[in-house]
């Protein structure tokens, strides 16, 4: 089942997914509005957790589509 739903590679996706969101959060929130009163060490605590949950959430997006796909294909 894992392989059929290429679940390593939509994790890839997902993850891939997932950082992006952060860096541009970051970039969004504290690069382009000038600076942040938080220490770096905490705002990159932060984009790691949003990196992860976000990829998380990517990935299952993914792997239920490649469901989807792979059940119509097998009707």
């Amino acid at each position: 089942m894992i392989r059929a739903l290429d679940v390593r590679t939509q994790a890839k996706r997902g993850f891939l997914v997932g950082v992006l969101v952060a860096v541009g959060t970051y970039w969004l929130f504290v690069v382009a509005s000038g600076g942040s009163p938080y220490s770096t060490a905490y705002l990159v605590a932060l984009a790691a957790v949003l990196a992860f949950t976000f990829g998380l959430l990517a990935t299952l997006a993914f792997t239920v589509v490649s469901a989807y796909r792979l059940s119509q294909r097998l009707e």
